[in-house]
């Protein structure tokens, strides 16, 4: 299966999204997509822009569906945790007969105060900061 029949299977088919996921072969896929890209009659209108085929344009508006139906399943989460939360009160455990649905204990955690850090000791705090450089993919 080509790289774009899994695309367009994923894009009709959300369940295969798992099936799809392969960091090291995407990044494979960006860079040779790049130099394909300079060999197709593209617009090109700066360095930094390029214009969305049909079918690309396509693939943003279904990722933007995607991530609507997403923050509702997310939505619907919480909501549905709520109310399991609200049943058990104090209780640790919920069971059904024999079987345990969930568990619900604290924990003790211990964190690194930066802020407190940064402020008692700036140079040292400073000294230990890292610049690192992303790339942030944003729907607009």
């Amino acid at each position: 299966m080509t790289k774009a029949e899994k695309t367009k299977k994923t894009i009709q088919d959300p369940e295969a999204i798992a099936e799809n996921i392969d960091c090291d072969s995407e990044m494979e896929h960006f860079d040779s997509t790049l130099d394909a890209i300079k060999d197709k009659d593209v617009e090109i209108t700066d360095k930094t822009t390029i214009e969305a085929t049909a079918e690309i344009a396509i693939a943003v508006e279904e990722l933007k569906r995607l991530e609507a139906l997403k923050k509702q399943l997310l939505d619907l989460e919480d909501v549905a945790k709520q109310k399991i939360m609200n049943f058990m009160g104090l209780h640790q455990q919920l069971k059904s007969g024999p079987f345990t649905l969930v568990t619900w204990k604290s924990q003790i955690r211990k964190t690194f105060d930066s802020s407190a850090f940064k402020t008692e000791l700036p140079d040292l705090y400073s000294s230990y900061l890292k610049e690192t450089s992303l790339r942030v993919f944003r729907l607009c």
